[in-house]
This record gives structure tokens, sequence and C-alpha cells, in this order.
């Protein structure tokens, strides 16, 4: 489920080589290029990007997740992240009504989910599980 790339796009060999471990794998004589990204292909050959391998929670990935509930007419934003191998979905928005597949994960309402200050759009993950952090201990004591 982490994406690879190969072909002619693909570079061979960063400048310095010990930045090619974990990133570069050779394989029947070509190079593959470990993009660090988790998805899969569907039915029709389209590839579907789930967000980052690492950011992966028992089997879930922060796409499947943060893309469906950003549809959700309550939610302005939406980020899933893994805190002590349990899910938790994070919502920014009005409380309002959720889907039954919202159970399968912790789902905790906050005012604003923290942004990253050099982009300003991308959710700033760690401050996110930080934050999260002590809720998931007071939910399962």
């Amino acid at each position: 489920d982490e994406i690879w790339v190969s072909g002619p796009q693909v570079v061979r060999s960063y400048l310095n080589a010990a930045d090619n471990i974990g990133t570069k794998v050779l394989a029947d004589g070509q190079i593959w290029h470990r993009t660090g990204d988790a998805g899969c292909w569907d039915t029709q050959g389209r590839l579907w990007l789930w967000g980052r391998h690492a950011a992966g929670c028992q089997g879930t990935y922060p796409f499947q997740v943060e893309i469906p509930a950003q549809q959700l007419p309550s939610v302005r934003k939406a980020a899933f992240v893994c805190v002590d191998n349990h899910g938790i979905l994070a919502l920014e928005g009005q409380r309002g009504p959720l889907p039954d597949w919202t159970q399968r994960w912790h789902v905790v309402w906050l005012r604003q989910i923290p942004l990253d200050a050099r982009h300003g759009s991308k959710v700033d993950y760690p401050r996110l599980r930080a934050l999260l952090s002590p809720h998931l201990t007071r939910q399962t004591q």
C-alpha cells in the first residue's frame, strides 16, 4: 500500500548517497523511488492517494477519513491522526450529527485545527497529535 514510482523521471541517486537509504530500491535492474505515500489502484486502474504511509493507523490513512468528513455540512476542516495506536478524527466546525462510520474512531470537535506555519493551509499533525493525546487518555480511562 506504499506508492513506489519508477521511470526516466525518477532520479537514480540523490547528491548525498546516504539520502538514498530507505527511499531508493533497486529491483530487476530498475530504480524505484519510495514516495512515503499510501494508496491503491482501483478496478478501473485509477490510483487513489490515501496520505502519508507513516500516518496510517490500524490500516486507515488520513485522506480516507478526512476527505469524506470534510463533505459533511457541519465540518469546515478535518484531520485524522494516530495517537498510541488509536485513530482520532479531529473536526473543526459546528457540532452536528455524524454518520455511523465515525464511530470507528474517537471524534473530537475543536475550535480550530492547528495549521503548519509555513503553508497556512496544511494541518500541523505533530501539534495536533500533542493536542489530542491528553484527550485520548481521558477517553480510555
